[in-house]
């Protein structure tokens, strides 16, 4: 197993000018954590909107110490035969969750999910979910 981390809880770290090995103490004994290859593209658009190069490069930087420390999680074919059962699931029972949250929901598949957003988390049965 593995706990998949949220873009809400890696944008509140760069923030707060925290490193991300802050991040141990939510992971259990020997579980690797991990990230979904799309909560890479949220902190990238991130970078991408900083008011300043100096920001920017701070995200970049960020972002790329993200990916070399953690495990990064595709998107792929497996994933997208769950990530289409979750979202007609959630279509049927007329509940709505971010399109960026479905994708990862779909890649946390097995996993616990770490974040601040249990609202559209929250909503996914048989998701586990750790609220920071």
């Amino acid at each position: 197993m593995a706990i998949l981390v949220d873009s809400t809880v890696l944008i509140d770290l760069e923030r707060q000018g925290q490193p991300l090995e802050s991040l141990q103490p939510f992971r259990r004994q020997g579980e690797p954590i991990a990230l979904a290859a799309i909560t890479i593209s949220e902190l990238l658009v991130g970078a991408h909107r900083a008011e300043t190069i100096e920001r920017r490069l701070r995200r970049e930087e960020f972002a790329d110490k993200a990916i070399a420390i953690f495990d990064v999680f595709p998107f792929d074919i497996p994933i997208a035969r769950v990530h289409s059962q979750l979202a007609a699931s959630l279509q049927v029972a007329g509940r709505t969750v971010g399109a960026h949250d479905l994708l990862i929901a779909a890649i946390a598949h097995g996993y616990r999910v770490l974040t601040h957003n249990l609202r559209d988390f929250g909503r996914i049965s048989g998701l586990e979910v750790v609220q920071v």
